[in-house]
């Protein structure tokens, strides 16, 4: 009797190409899916600096600088108004004007006003003095040369005949007030016509100017900081009729020309016209904020991109509806509006931009405006000094600093001493904050993902305690003592400045809060307890969140694919294996036959546990081989059982062995998971609860599943606990290597101790202790 085939094998067939077809759809909507992802990261990150750079600047102050027109207000009391007006808000910078003409007229050497009879730098040695008794630093911009020195009949913008006589105007400044004011700025807009003596712009012309002036600053002052002139935002093509130059062309010409030795600082201005700090739009068509990702574009070209890059003028028109005078060629916006976008974009620059430098907002008070003039509307303080929203707005935000990512110095804005503290200078001129006292603190907020802390350690030094929001645990790069405490120990044999120390890392990317305790405890190697802070190290990392998301349902997808198509794979795995035991002699292959790689790599887990602090770089990272070896581990058996499962019938092999048996233990380990992912869920630190969930929770859990299925005989659970023995031997004989020679020995306690490969000699010898009972006991 003739067997007829199965009426469910169609059906089943049927199915199993829906279920592919299912499985590629669902591919190309996750390959969809990291190409829209790739774009958002484009546009949403096109800027953004994450973790540290090269570039990432060294903050001496505030961000927040302004424009004042000191030149134009009547009397000192008013300049001493306008100045403490500055400081209230929050301001650690002030841009003015400097008229040379003012300052040395009628011949090149004369420094003096025959009209009022006294010195032209009286004015000058006012406002120098009164910046500095409010701790304000004074951006210097020299500019409009006197008439002897331009042509007969010229702009007052015109630049000078000899460029010499600038580089000397330049040196007399800056030895006269190299105390009080530090930076000088070269020029303004040099690629608007109008700035340049109303006639065609020439970039050529400007690197002479900047050079002899930047040659003329070293002189006057060797540690002057000399910025370049800020360049207009403007579209204007290269022609001889424009009104300019467009500033990137501009700058880029610059470059070419030689300008890279001859500044310490790009600028730029960085108007919003008619769109906020929000505008994510870049692009060589758009004069908005975010071109000054463009300037710096321009400067990374030109391998100049470690520079710090800083705005000399940006702002908001609030020119009011109904306004009759002149109308607005910047844009208006509504005085609440102008507010909004001042205060949106210093967070946005803090945020994510940690090479710019201050910006100066255009402008903080405007006298003597023309009536019909609609510059006034820029202005947080009118006419009669009454202030504008914009005003109240940055004053009410200028609490406690919170440090933004960069590398912020002992004295910086936001570090709050507490106890006593000292702040020294050393011989190269650098300074620090220390103390010896217990309990003296350091109290600071920052923004970022990751902190650290850059101190002196030597013989003299000693241990203070950490916590990161309140927790030792979050301090999660420090070790920890017997009490639980985030310590840093700062003793060593040979004192060294400037020792970077990690404090935190994975921090979800937020406002946290850091607090040094000082211990008054020697630290190791140490006779003294002193605790020094040399600067503050703040960093942002990349969330990784959607990558990962995106990679384990990729992995998935692949799993599902491999299962879907398990038949066909196996029989291609068949024939491989049969052709490869053909061509080898019977008893190899018998042998390799009955190999199993899910158990043999569950017994180097155990063997390899003793060297659980060894990293293998990969593209993802860091990761321990422990980590590697288990991963490994269970994708080998997870492949294993798939390819038995999948084998068709004609080439079927012996039962394979049910892979658990759902006892107790099992039962154990998998509520182990689902508590800890339901605690990763809701945790508060979520990238540390991951990290934690996969090192602590998914990884032992997956492995111990492989490690039962590969251990169902009591051999197996034998040779497991021999694998287990054999590599903390290793480790032991390691330590007595490391204790003969002396090489790889920490110092502990005024003790030198061997630690093999373990993170410290007190975790290797928790190791052989655990391991020693159950080496007597196989033995």
């Amino acid at each position: 009797m003739t067997s007829r085939p199965s009426a469910s094998r169609p059906a089943s067939r049927r199915k199993r190409r829906w279920l592919v077809a299912g499985i590629i759809l669902w591919a190309v909507s996750l390959a969809l899916a990291a190409g829209g992802l790739a774009l958002a990261r484009q546009v949403l990150d096109r800027g953004v600096a994450y973790g540290e750079t090269s570039a990432q600047a060294r903050r001496d102050r505030t961000i927040r600088a302004v424009n004042v027109q000191l030149e134009l207000e009547p009397d000192l009391d008013s300049v001493a108004r306008v100045l403490d007006l500055a400081r209230a808000a929050g301001f650690g910078w002030v841009r003015q004007q400097v008229s040379w003409a003012d300052i040395e007229p009628g011949h090149k050497g004369n420094f003096w006003d025959f009209d009022a009879d006294r010195p032209t730098w009286a004015r000058w040695d006012a406002i120098a003095r009164l910046a500095a008794e409010r701790n304000l630093q004074v951006i210097a911009r020299l500019e409009l040369p006197p008439d002897w020195a331009r042509p007969a009949g010229t702009y007052k913008s015109h630049p000078p005949t000899n460029v010499r006589d600038y580089s000397d105007f330049v040196a007399v400044f800056t030895s006269r007030y190299r105390e009080e004011i530090t930076h000088v700025q070269l020029w303004n807009e040099p690629n608007l016509a109008e700035e340049w003596g109303r006639r065609p712009v020439d970039a050529g012309a400007y690197v002479e100017l900047l050079r002899a002036g930047f040659a003329g600053a070293r002189r006057g002052n060797p540690r002057a900081t000399v910025v370049s002139a800020s360049l207009a935002q403007t579209l204007e093509p290269d022609l001889e009729t424009s009104a300019g130059l467009d500033d990137l062309a501009y700058l880029d010409r610059m470059y070419r020309l030689g300008a890279a030795p001859f500044l310490d600082v790009v600028a730029a201005n960085a108007y919003g016209l008619w769109t906020g700090p929000g505008d994510r739009r870049v692009g060589a068509g758009y004069t908005n904020l975010p071109r000054i990702l463009l300037v710096r574009d321009v400067m990374a070209r030109h391998g100049d991109g470690a520079k710090p890059l800083w705005v000399s003028e940006f702002g908001w028109n609030a020119q009011p509806t109904g306004w009759q005078g002149r109308p607005s060629p910047w844009g208006q916006v509504d005085e609440a509006t102008q507010a909004a976008h001042l205060l949106g974009s210093y967070r946005r620059a803090t945020r994510e931009w940690p090479w710019m430098g201050p910006m100066a907002v255009w402008l903080l008070r405007h006298p003597r405006a023309a009536p019909d003039d609609p510059t006034t509307f820029f202005a947080l303080v009118r006419d009669d000094w009454s202030p504008r929203p914009a005003y109240d707005a940055l004053l009410s935000d200028r609490a406690t600093p919170v440090l933004a990512p960069g590398t912020w110095p002992d004295d910086a804005g936001g570090l709050e001493y507490v106890g006593t503290w000292q702040r020294s200078t050393r011989a190269s001129g650098d300074t620090l904050h220390e103390t010896p006292a217990p309990n003296a603190h350091l109290r600071l907020r920052f923004e970022g993902t990751r902190i650290e802390l850059e101190s002196p350690v030597g013989p003299t030094r000693g241990v203070a305690y950490v916590t990161v929001d309140g927790s030792y645990l979050l301090a999660g790069q420090l070790a920890r003592n017997r009490f639980g405490q985030a310590m840093i120990d700062f003793g060593a044999p040979v004192a060294r400045d400037g020792v970077r120390i990690p404090v935190a890392a994975g921090l979800p990317d937020g406002t946290h809060r850091l607090e040094l305790t000082v211990s008054g405890d020697a630290g190791t190697g140490s006779t003294a307890p002193g605790v020094g802070i040399d600067a503050i190290i703040v960093a942002r990392d990349r969330a990784t969140a959607p990558e990962t998301i995106l990679a384990g349902a990729g992995a998935m997808t692949v799993l599902a694919g491999g299962w879907a198509t398990r038949r066909a794979i196996a029989r291609g795995i068949h024939v491989v294996a049969t052709v490869a035991g053909a061509l080898m002699p019977a008893s190899l292959a018998s042998r390799l036959g009955r190999i199993d790689p899910a158990s043999w790599s569950a017994l180097a887990v155990a063997a390899i546990l003793p060297f659980a602090t060894v990293m293998i770089p990969t593209p993802a990272g860091r990761f321990s081989v422990v980590e590697v070896a288990a991963l490994a581990a269970v994708a080998l058996a997870v492949t294993r059982a798939a390819m038995r499962a999948g084998l068709p019938r004609p080439y079927a092999q012996p039962t394979v062995p049910r892979l658990l048996a759902l006892d107790g233990a099992v039962w154990a380990a998998i509520l182990v998971l689902v508590g800890g992912t339901i605690g990763a869920v809701v945790a508060a630190y979520p990238n540390p609860a991951w990290r934690e969930w996969r090192l602590l929770v998914a990884e032992p859990v997956a492995w111990y599943l492989v490690a039962r299925a590969a251990t169902r005989h009591a051999h197996g659970a034998r040779r497991l606990a021999w694998a287990l023995v054999a590599g903390a031997t290793f480790a032991g004989l390691h330590a007595l290597v490391q204790a003969a020679t002396g090489i790889g020995v920490v110092g502990a306690e005024g003790v030198d101790r061997a630690r093999a490969l373990a993170s410290s000699p007190n975790n290797l010898a928790l190791l052989l202790d655990r391991v020693l009972p159950l080496a007597v006991a196989l033995a």
